[in-house]
């Protein structure tokens, strides 16, 4: 908060001499991180456009942070186009980003969130390939969630089947089995003995 406020009066002092453009521009991205810590997110967008577009550019370092928190920003807000939007782009221009991954499974969610199912499991199973493994569990998870909410039960199986091998790489093993057993449960109310037998058994042990 105290930075935020120093910046303000700074920009309040100062902003309309030319010779304190430079210092503001140096000092757009650490407002916008501050912006963030503090979770406001509409001030934090409005200062992450406002360092995408000073003059010079920001370092590519902080052009990374700027648009991949800008895609956050949006999310927050709910604007899910205009975060898919930011979320290709930043993919696009930094693929070899430590937040690459992240960027991926944040396009999956907000589908998700928009509760389009059919999109956010074309995304997480086209993206879980190129997972490191700790994301491939993250997608996996999400993946088999928007199956079965789409009542694509065939699908989900053969999800589950697949990953299953992966299960001591998977963080989230919990929710994997969980949903293992919620599709089990589905396939014995349809009386699909066998497709059910096939989920259950990948149920592990309390031990």
């Amino acid at each position: 908060p105290e930075a935020v406020a120093g910046f303000r009066q700074f920009e309040k002092d100062f902003g309309k001499s030319e010779q304190s453009q430079a210092a503001l521009a140096a000092m757009r991205y650490p407002l916008a991180m501050c912006l963030l810590q503090l979770q406001k997110f509409d001030d934090a967008l409005e200062a992450i456009n406002a360092a995408l577009s000073t003059k010079p550019p920001p370092a590519p370092a902080q052009k990374e942070d700027l648009v991949f928190y800008k895609a956050v920003c949006q999310m927050q807000g709910e604007d899910w186009a205009e975060a898919r939007k930011t979320l290709d782009a930043f993919v696009r221009e930094f693929p070899r980003s430590r937040q690459t991954g992240e960027a991926r499974l944040l396009y999956g969610t907000t589908w998700l969130l928009e509760e389009k199912y059919a999109e956010a499991a074309a995304q997480f199973g086209g993206i879980r390939p190129l997972l490191d493994p700790v994301n491939r569990g993250r997608a996996t998870v999400l993946e088999l969630y928007a199956l079965m909410e789409e009542e694509k039960f065939d699908d989900a199986l053969a999800l589950v089947v697949e990953e299953f091998p992966r299960m001591s790489q998977m963080l989230q093993i919990a929710t994997f089995q969980t949903l293992a057993l919620q599709l089990g449960s589905e396939f014995l109310e349809q009386k699909q003995y066998r497709k059910a037998i096939t989920a259950l058994q990948r149920v592990w042990s309390r031990d």
